[in-house]
């Protein structure tokens, strides 16, 4: 739409690659976030120099990709100062620049036989495996095709998350009924689940509500499309959702387990969500499996443990894994 721009440009980079390069480093795009563009090449650290042609973009602006955990460079001095940092000044350490890519290096599990839930307000569920799976049958069960830290690839699926539990809490405080988050979970746990799956993953959930069309007026409208029971007060309609949302986790799980290389015994929920017991409990007993909650800043924590196996400190997956155990509380959730 503005080829004057795309021929004044000199170099294409990514917000996390921009941000590095102002802080000291090289001109260069990390792997990770490089491969959320759908422009490097499936599995690879280099672009696909065919797709980019196709799209008529200049080859010349996309800079070498780079593997999470590579020092790019060192502090600009005039940062240093300015933030009172003295002698020499620090390694700048490429992360996983992708924040699911950071959460999953902290997710605690063995990724052989676990699967990754990074839970907020949306979810993020997926695999590794040890190269991308690029058949038409995962293309058109809605997988995709990313990647962790350590260059294996993530089969990764986007589900509905809280989201739907933040919308609907906006619902009730328009119209006077203002609870807080654990004031909701305590009213979901106290009704029995309704017996009915919300598909929360329905097109008509994913806009903001405005006025009356809000979250709580949606769900009804669902419902009442199919001649289906309505809650009978705000606790059942949350209670709902959060069963909506572990049957979908469900079955995703069950697709996840005939296209993993082992079998897989745990789920790990990672982020803000593995605060929320209830949505946890629910999602062991819809799984049948086991689920281990924590840690909750997993993309901070997994930023650091790229960057210390970077620069040597630690050595080895199993040693990260130890590093993480040492540092935070694990919550474990058995199928009832």
């Amino acid at each position: 739409q503005h080829p004057e721009v795309l021929n004044r440009a000199a170099h294409l980079l990514t917000i996390p690659d921009v941000l590095h390069h102002w802080l000291g480093g090289g001109l260069t795009s990390e792997w990770s976030f490089a491969a959320t563009t759908q422009l490097a090449a499936a599995g690879k650290a280099e672009w696909d120099a065919e797709l980019i042609g196709r799209l008529g973009l200049p080859p010349r602006l996309f800079r070498p990709i780079v593997a999470p955990g590579t020092t790019l460079g060192r502090l600009k001095a005039d940062i240093a100062a300015e933030a009172g940092i003295t002698g020499v000044s620090p390694a700048i350490v490429a992360p996983a620049a992708h924040d699911t890519a950071s959460a999953v290096a902290a997710s605690p599990g063995d990724p052989e036989h676990s699967i990754y839930l990074s839970s907020g307000t949306w979810s993020l569920m997926g695999i590794t495996l040890a190269k991308p799976l690029l058949s038409d049958e995962a293309r058109l069960a809605g997988f995709s095709n990313e990647l962790a830290a350590d260059g294996r690839a993530r089969l990764n699926r986007n589900i509905m998350g809280l989201w739907l539990v933040q919308e609907c809490r906006r619902g009730f405080a328009r119209v006077g009924r203002d609870y807080d988050y654990a004031k909701l979970a305590k009213l979901a746990a106290a009704v029995p689940p309704s017996g009915v799956e919300l598909d929360v993953d329905d097109p008509r959930f994913l806009p903001p509500g405005v006025d009356e069309d809000d979250m709580p007026a949606r769900i009804r409208g669902w419902l009442s499309e199919r001649n289906l029971p309505l809650p009978t007060n705000d606790g059942a309609l949350v209670r709902l959702v959060l069963d909506g949302l572990a049957a979908a986790y469900a079955r995703s799980a069950r697709e996840f387990q005939k296209l993993a290389a082992a079998p897989l015994t745990t789920i790990n929920i990672i982020g803000g969500g593995s605060q929320h017991h209830l949505l946890c409990q629910l999602t062991a007993n819809a799984t049948r499996m086991q689920v281990v909650a924590g840690p909750v800043e997993a993309t901070a924590l997994g930023n650091l443990l790229v960057q210390a196996r970077g620069l040597g400190l630690i050595t080895s997956d199993a040693e990260a894994r130890q590093v993480l155990a040492a540092s935070v509380e694990l919550a474990i959730y058995q199928p009832r």
